[in-house]
């Protein structure tokens, strides 16, 4: 996803979220599915997920490390990451 992003023309934002969406999210959500179940301790990888997100968050806006996380998913236009899981283990 970084080669396409820093290509001659590169990637317009909503193009980046579409790639995210379409490619990666959907393959971190299948491995949560596989790892869930009801007295699991997701701990660990509840946290490696947020950190994609963040990382995600911040490649499509092209911000800086220091910006507030939760306006920058916003702004990129991505749904926080625990949303997603609560509605696949509902």
């Amino acid at each position: 996803m970084k080669i396409l992003g820093n290509s001659a023309r590169g990637l317009i934002p909503t193009q980046k979220r579409y790639l995210f969406k379409c490619c990666v999210l959907l393959i971190v959500l299948y491995g949560f599915q596989l790892w869930y179940y009801n007295k699991a301790l997701l701990t660990h990888s509840l946290k490696e997920l947020r950190i994609i997100q963040i990382r995600v968050a911040l490649w499509i806006i092209g911000t800086f490390h220091t910006s507030p996380m939760l306006d920058i998913e916003a702004i990129a236009g991505l749904i926080p990451i625990h949303l997603h899981l609560q509605k696949l283990s509902g």
